[in-house]
């Protein structure tokens, strides 16, 4: 029996991702942070801040869902995460250099124990009781640590989206193949039981006869229409004979060149008859003088 493609893949599932459990943690570290050290009102560094932070969260979250009929959609989403969070990485740092603040360097003994303590602890409520409490350019060295290790595993999950979309393809691949299985399986159904159908062996060849006779017929409709007589004069089954069928064995594989007639030959010049020589003639005899 014909294996027919799944067309909705598995998908879903994002909250059991660290990614989105970073993702989180940089939404409410961001909210939070915007709350302590920001104005409440009238500041759009706040609202872009907010927003660059959810529409990490909120992409991943809706790649995920979206991917079982489309991993094209998916991997567009996620590199919009991608985007969103190096937008806030950028307001990070500003606010570090308009503070006069440091940055910590990936040898400082800080951002170390930093990066081991988010890999460790990927859930909000291990970080809510030090984002309220720590002061504010340690937030900020705590929130790039976060972004930076959020955004190496969104590259490594569009890594793994590009060879699942090689693998799959996109729906309406998935949707055509699911179809053309589904159809040869009803195609294999129906010939058995219409073989079955048979209660003799010489019915039994009859029906043999007849489906062959239609599937050279199909055959042959299919290359007429696809122009590959010329390629394919013999059918799957050996030469096209059935009656059913334009004699395809006629149809040339190059087209005959008309023979040129042959010139005809020029008769051959009678010899001309020699000519007789001329006789001499006899030589006058003097007259004597008197």
């Amino acid at each position: 029996m014909t294996d027919i493609p799944q067309i909705v893949l598995p998908h879903g599932g994002y909250r059991n991702l660290i990614v989105y459990k970073k993702s989180d943690i940089i939404y409410e570290g961001t909210v939070t942070f915007c709350r302590r050290f920001y104005p409440p009102y009238g500041n759009r560094t706040v609202d872009q801040m907010t927003q660059a932070a959810r529409s990490c969260k909120q992409n991943i979250a809706e790649g995920s869902a979206a991917s079982g009929t489309s991993k094209e959609t998916e991997l567009k989403l996620t590199n919009v995460a991608c985007s969103s969070l190096d937008e806030l990485m950028e307001d990070y740092l500003d606010w570090l250099k308009s503070h006069n603040g440091t940055v910590w360097n990936s040898t400082d003994i800080n951002a170390k124990a930093a990066r081991n303590y988010a890999v460790s602890h990927p859930e909000w409520q291990d970080w809510k009781q030090i984002f309220d409490s720590c002061p504010p350019e340690t937030f900020a060295n705590l929130m790039l640590t976060l972004c930076y290790q959020t955004r190496y595993l969104l590259g490594k999950m569009i890594a793994k989206q590009e060879e699942d979309f090689k693998r799959f393809g996109g729906v309406r691949e998935r949707m055509y193949a699911a179809r053309s299985a589904a159809r040869a399986e009803e195609w294999d159904k129906g010939l058995y039981s219409r073989l079955d159908e048979a209660r003799t062996p010489a019915e039994l060849e009859t029906i043999i006869a007849e489906i062959h006779d239609r599937v050279l017929q199909t055959a042959w409709s299919i290359r007429k229409r696809k122009g590959w007589l010329r390629c394919f004069p013999i059918g799957p089954f050996g030469p096209v004979t059935s009656t059913l069928l334009p004699s395809v064995s006629s149809v040339p594989l190059v087209p005959s060149v008309p023979s040129v007639p042959s010139v005809p030959s020029v008769p051959s010049v009678p010899s001309v008859p020699s000519v007789p020589s001329v006789p001499s003639v006899p030589s006058v005899p003097s007259v004597s003088s008197s």
